[in-house]
């Protein structure tokens, strides 16, 4: 649908600009991270005790305090230059980094939005540095395995079928969901047919792969299903990680 070129190019541009926004919330969350915080770096960086004393150096260089905020400043910057800067290395350094804060959080810090993420900037590192169709076919084939899969593992939880689940999930404790919402989801009726909507778009996903309309509609519909999870829940980073690789999608739809 189009161009191999103007797929790149937009994956870098929006890639780069989910990087440098995840990166700018990290660094306002700073107290979460800093030496006195949950996520402490002389805490964390105990699960690589065994690991050789050549790279424990290296990681406490580079994710202790100063070095964690300068790596994040990198993205920042590496992000927003990412769409600019064609030259691979810019891209295969921002994959670096993005890969610290894997690295630093030992996992995804913000759930499957980290990942994702690392998937497109790696995606725009072989695009650039191998072959383009490479760098998209990688990142289109992870968007909808991204899918496919959470729809068959929902499919697979009695809770996910007969809505249970996802009352259950609205109402945890790291959420805010505004009451009006809550009380509406409190209707039995209401929640088995959102739940099953989400089933089947997930799980109907790969039908993508078959036509330019179905690719356009299931996107279509896919992203106005992350915009409504950052209104409900706050996953505003799952809107742009996922949004960053659909241009992946549409090249490789015929």
């Amino acid at each position: 649908m189009i161009a191999a070129a103007t797929a790149v190019h937009a994956l870098a541009l929006l890639g780069g600009l989910a990087v440098a926004l995840a990166a700018l919330e990290l660094l306002a969350a700073r107290h979460a991270w800093r030496a006195d915080g949950v996520f402490a770096w002389a805490t964390m960086r105990g699960r690589l005790a065994t690991s050789p004393a050549p790279v424990r150096a290296l990681l406490d260089a580079t994710l202790d305090d100063r070095g964690f905020t300068a790596l994040l400043a990198g993205l920042v910057g590496g992000g927003l230059a990412l769409a600019w800067v064609p030259h691979p290395a810019l891209a295969c350094a921002v994959a670096v980094l993005q890969l610290g804060v894997s690295v630093r959080f030992g996992g995804s810090f913000n759930g499957g939005s980290d990942a994702m993420l690392l998937v497109v900037v790696i995606g725009v590192a072989l695009a650039r540095a191998v072959s383009a169709p490479l760098g998209l076919g990688y990142v289109a084939a992870q968007l909808v395995l991204s899918y496919g899969i959470a729809g068959i593992v929902k499919l697979r939880v009695r809770g996910w079928r007969d809505g249970t689940a996802l009352a259950q999930l609205l109402t945890a404790p790291p959420y805010r969901v505004a009451p009006c919402v809550l009380r509406l989801i409190g209707r039995r009726h209401v929640a088995l047919a959102a739940s099953w909507l989400v089933i089947t778009l997930e799980c109907g996903f790969p039908a993508a792969l078959v036509a330019p309309e179905l690719a356009i509609a299931l996107l279509v519909g896919a992203g106005a299903f992350h915009v409504g999870n950052a209104l409900v829940l706050g996953l505003n980073r799952f809107v742009w990680a996922w949004l960053a690789a659909y241009p992946a999608l549409l090249y490789w739809v015929r």
